[in-house]
């Protein structure tokens, strides 16, 4: 959870993580990460991943990119130190609307109720 600017440092940071496809390529049932790219300016931070990591790489290694926006509300609480996952409580401050460019993503949305 990053803002826009951020997000190639973010994805940086745990790109040794990401995993690829075992068969290199997305031809066999097991595909490698799916990155989840929800935020305005979606497009562009799509654009600045294929710049710093290589469109033809992350397609041959079966890596998915999913684009995202949503119009729901939402900000970080203030962490307690002494809990570790306090850092990662968000309040929900507004209903909206959620868009993906994926099938799979839009109709899991759907099962629970958003609006895609």
């Amino acid at each position: 959870c990053t803002k826009a600017n951020d997000s190639i440092n973010a994805l940086s940071s745990v790109w040794k993580r990401v995993t690829r496809s075992p068969c290199g390529d997305r031809s066999c049932r097991q595909n490698g990460s799916t990155i989840i790219i929800l935020s305005n300016g979606a497009l562009a931070i799509r654009d600045a991943i294929y710049e710093n990591f290589g469109e033809n790489s992350l397609v041959q290694s079966g890596i998915d990119i999913v684009l995202a926006t949503t119009t729901h509300g939402a900000y970080k609480i203030d962490s307690d130190p002494r809990e570790y996952y306090s850092r990662f409580r968000i309040m929900h401050a507004g209903e909206g609307s959620t868009f993906c460019t994926n099938a799979v993503f839009i109709d899991y949305f759907k099962s629970i109720g958003w609006d895609c």
